[in-house]
Protein backbone atom coordinates (compact mmCIF):
# COMPACT_ATOMS: atom_id res chain seq x y z
CA UNK A 1 0.00 0.00 0.00
CA UNK A 2 0.96 3.65 -0.86
CA UNK A 3 1.62 5.98 1.89
CA UNK A 4 -1.81 7.65 0.76
CA UNK A 5 -3.65 4.60 0.60
CA UNK A 6 -2.57 4.11 4.69
CA UNK A 7 -3.64 7.65 5.34
CA UNK A 8 -6.56 7.45 3.52
CA UNK A 9 -7.39 3.83 5.06
CA UNK A 10 -6.63 5.33 8.27
CA UNK A 11 -8.95 8.67 7.87
CA UNK A 12 -11.71 5.98 7.09
CA UNK A 13 -11.19 4.03 10.65
CA UNK A 14 -11.67 7.51 12.25
CA UNK A 15 -14.46 8.70 10.49
CA UNK A 16 -16.28 5.24 11.73
CA UNK A 17 -15.28 5.40 14.66
CA UNK A 18 -16.70 8.97 15.23
CA UNK A 19 -19.90 7.62 13.56
CA UNK A 20 -20.08 5.37 15.85
CA UNK A 21 -19.43 7.30 18.57
CA UNK A 22 -21.77 9.96 17.87
CA UNK A 23 -25.73 8.44 17.95
CA UNK A 24 -26.49 9.53 21.46
CA UNK A 25 -27.15 5.47 22.13
CA UNK A 26 -24.15 5.99 25.42
CA UNK A 27 -26.52 8.29 27.24
CA UNK A 28 -29.46 6.06 26.30
CA UNK A 29 -28.02 3.33 27.84
CA UNK A 30 -26.79 4.97 30.93
CA UNK A 31 -30.40 5.58 31.30
CA UNK A 32 -31.74 1.92 30.77
CA UNK A 33 -28.43 1.02 33.36
CA UNK A 34 -30.20 3.48 35.89
CA UNK A 35 -33.28 2.07 35.68
CA UNK A 36 -32.02 -1.55 35.71
CA UNK A 37 -30.13 -0.65 39.50
CA UNK A 38 -33.62 0.03 40.62
CA UNK A 39 -35.29 -2.78 39.13
CA UNK A 40 -33.15 -5.13 40.60
CA UNK A 41 -31.79 -3.36 44.00
CA UNK A 42 -29.00 -5.62 45.75
CA UNK A 43 -28.07 -6.63 42.43
CA UNK A 44 -24.90 -6.78 40.38
CA UNK A 45 -25.49 -5.35 36.95
CA UNK A 46 -22.64 -5.53 34.64
CA UNK A 47 -22.11 -1.96 32.42
CA UNK A 48 -21.07 -2.50 28.58
CA UNK A 49 -21.50 0.22 26.44
CA UNK A 50 -22.41 -0.28 22.52
CA UNK A 51 -18.52 0.53 21.35
CA UNK A 52 -16.71 -2.52 21.45
CA UNK A 53 -13.73 -1.54 23.92
CA UNK A 54 -13.44 -2.11 27.39
CA UNK A 55 -12.32 2.00 27.70
CA UNK A 56 -15.84 2.74 26.37
CA UNK A 57 -17.12 0.31 29.11
CA UNK A 58 -15.14 2.32 32.10
CA UNK A 59 -16.60 5.78 30.70
CA UNK A 60 -20.40 4.76 30.60
CA UNK A 61 -19.76 3.20 34.49
CA UNK A 62 -18.39 7.04 35.32
CA UNK A 63 -21.22 8.62 33.24
CA UNK A 64 -23.56 6.40 35.53
CA UNK A 65 -21.87 7.26 38.67
CA UNK A 66 -22.23 11.08 38.35
CA UNK A 67 -25.96 10.30 37.04
CA UNK A 68 -26.37 8.74 40.30
CA UNK A 69 -24.33 11.48 42.41
CA UNK A 70 -26.35 14.43 40.81
CA UNK A 71 -29.64 13.24 40.37
CA UNK A 72 -30.19 10.75 43.21
CA UNK A 73 -27.26 11.73 45.92
CA UNK A 74 -28.89 9.72 49.04
CA UNK A 75 -29.01 6.36 47.20
CA UNK A 76 -26.28 4.09 47.71
CA UNK A 77 -24.08 2.15 44.62
CA UNK A 78 -21.64 -0.38 45.13
CA UNK A 79 -18.94 -0.37 42.59
CA UNK A 80 -16.89 -2.80 41.36
CA UNK A 81 -14.53 -1.34 38.79
CA UNK A 82 -12.44 -4.45 37.87
CA UNK A 83 -15.82 -5.94 36.77
CA UNK A 84 -17.13 -2.84 35.82
CA UNK A 85 -20.19 -3.13 37.46
CA UNK A 86 -22.92 -1.64 40.19
CA UNK A 87 -25.00 -2.31 42.82
CA UNK A 88 -28.00 -0.05 44.12
CA UNK A 89 -27.57 -0.67 48.14
CA UNK A 90 -29.78 1.86 49.22
CA UNK A 91 -32.56 3.93 48.00
CA UNK A 92 -33.82 7.07 49.31
CA UNK A 93 -37.42 5.64 48.24
CA UNK A 94 -37.13 2.60 49.59
CA UNK A 95 -36.06 4.28 53.35
CA UNK A 96 -38.78 6.24 52.77
CA UNK A 97 -41.41 3.57 52.39
CA UNK A 98 -40.18 1.33 55.45
CA UNK A 99 -40.29 4.80 57.67
CA UNK A 100 -44.34 5.32 56.45
CA UNK A 101 -44.88 1.52 57.13
CA UNK A 102 -43.50 2.02 60.45
CA UNK A 103 -45.89 4.95 61.20
CA UNK A 104 -49.52 3.29 60.20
Amino acid sequence: MTKEELEELEERKEIEAIRIRMTGMTTRLADSFIQELYHNPNKWITIHDHYPSRNADRMLLEKILRRMEYEHPYDKVDVDKLNNRLKLTASQSEFITRKLNNIK
